[in-house]
């Protein structure tokens, strides 16, 4: 039996305790930074200071939090500080494949069918830049003779595809013990196949599990939308059962393969981008105009930090720049920025827009002289590819796939993470140097141009999922 402390007493410890069995580990307590929680109980389980792990031998430790940031340090703190070598320290999935290869481990099936391909989104398709690359991926590989069909909820999706499975989880990274044998079953039904993932969720842990098993009957493709430490590390806890990684950005597929993965089982894709030929952009560049800023996307603070955005907007407003700002999208923090908007009488020049479809995107975008990104951590953002397609200039935070497409001074311009002010004061220079604004909008746009290539995309899929 190993001795376990769980690092993190969030949502994934629950996870765990929920299902840890007695007889694999033995939970001694959990661990967590912060030392308002230490002493306390917690899940019925003590909370201790982490530095209880000084001196302990043969010791397990699973960090059980998600972390978005690119480099998360804990684990060299809990290896160089406390002593616990990396050997003996577990990622969440780590826990939960091992529990859940404990319980299926008897799986059996009788019947071979003609082999199939599914694209999952079983946990639903909102908004975001995942479920956009999804929605328009299983219409690209219809076009392309490619027969795939798409795993989510009929009810909950506004798609337009023929071959949409109404397989769907109602709540997502729940991971009981009836959302795995649920994700078994289906897979039981349609194997051989090959599943396209873009999560760590349900469905691949079921898929894992078969995988150990008939190891012939499906093949697992993990698509890498992020960069950060957290999403790299979920990914690689399946590494031995995943075939193949799909990476959005360069920077990305470095980092899988210098983590020991096969260089032959990493890709590098660029998503393609529909173009309407018909968008034209006008002379937004005259410096008797307000600089028009946009921004399309969540309304997040978590990865997106829509908390800069505001703070962003404050400083903008402190300088009293002419500008207009346009924000697109939804989420948890909308309304505190439109309350801002509101109290501070700003709306004759900083509008929420609310959703928009992604058929008036092009429209959105043409129309902004500079579109921002104030994320901590992007795969290869969509959005921002979008914008510079029509000329829009990124002025962008500098998260890791950002820097596929962005060169700072040339087609636009890189800040460091949270820094609002300097993104401000770039605002400042272009608005204030239209020529500088103009010749990068020409460069931004000739820079998508020559990377969206619908005939490498199908040509690097049809790759993927036949050779």
């Amino acid at each position: 039996m190993k001795k376990l402390f769980l690092y993190g007493c969030g949502e994934r410890c629950r996870i765990l305790l929920d299902n840890i069995d007695n007889n694999e580990y033995k939970v001694l307590g959990l661990l967590d930074s912060d030392s308002q929680k230490w002493g306390k109980i917690i899940y019925g389980i003590e909370v201790f200071n982490p530095e209880i792990l000084i001196g302990q031998k043969d010791i397990y430790v699973c960090v059980t939090f998600y972390s978005s940031l690119v480099n998360e340090p804990l684990w060299d703190v809990i290896k160089e500080k406390y002593g616990i070598d990396y050997n003996y320290q577990l990622t969440f999935h780590d826990v939960l494949i091992k529990l859940y290869e404990n319980i299926f481990n008897g799986i059996y099936f009788d019947k071979v069918r003609e082999k199939k391909i599914f694209m999952d989104a079983t946990w639903g398709l909102g908004l975001g830049g995942v479920e956009s690359w999804i929605k328009d991926s299983v219409g690209y590989f219809e076009n392309a003779g490619i027969d795939i069909s798409l795993l989510t909820s009929k009810t909950k999706t506004d798609i337009i595809f023929d071959n949409i499975i109404d397989f769907s989880y109602e709540k997502s990274m729940v991971f009981s013990k009836d959302y795995i044998s649920k994700g078994i079953d289906f897979i039981k039904e349609n194997m051989p196949c090959t599943i396209i993932f873009s999560r760590t969720n349900e469905l691949l842990l079921a898929a894992y599990i078969i995988k150990n098993i008939y190891p012939n009957m499906i093949n697992i493709i993990m698509a890498v939308h992020g960069s950060s430490d957290g999403m790299i590390r979920d990914v690689l806890s399946y590494r031995h059962g995943i075939d193949k990684y799909i990476c959005v950005s360069k920077s990305i597929k470095e980092n899988i393969i210098s983590k020991g993965i096969n260089s032959h089982k990493v890709y590098y894709m660029t998503v393609p981008i529909k173009q309407d030929l018909n968008k034209k952009r006008v002379n937004l560049c005259d410096v008797m105009n307000s600089i028009k800023i946009g921004y399309a996307g969540r309304i997040e603070i978590f990865e997106k930090r829509a908390d800069i955005m505001l703070k962003l907007i404050q400083t903008l407003e402190h300088i009293k720049i002419p500008y207009e700002m346009n924000i697109a999208g939804s989420g948890s923090y909308y309304n505190n920025i439109e309350d801002y908007i509101l109290h501070n009488c700003l709306q004759d020049h900083i509008h929420m827009l609310g959703f928009i479809s992604r058929e008036d995107i092009p429209e959105f975008w043409i129309n902004q002289d500079i579109a921002i990104n104030v994320s901590d951590n992007e795969g290869r953002p969509i959005s921002n590819m979008e914008a510079m397609l029509y000329g829009a200039v990124p002025v962008v935070t500098e998260t890791m796939g950002i820097l596929d497409d962005v060169r700072n001074g040339d087609n636009g311009i890189i800040v460091p993470i949270n820094d609002y002010k300097t993104m401000a004061e770039k605002i400042v220079y272009l608005s204030e140097n239209r020529d500088v604004l103009k010749r990068m909008s020409q460069k931004a746009s000739s820079e998508i141009k020559s990377k969206i290539s619908m005939d490498k995309y199908i040509s690097l899929w049809k790759s993927v999922l036949y050779d």
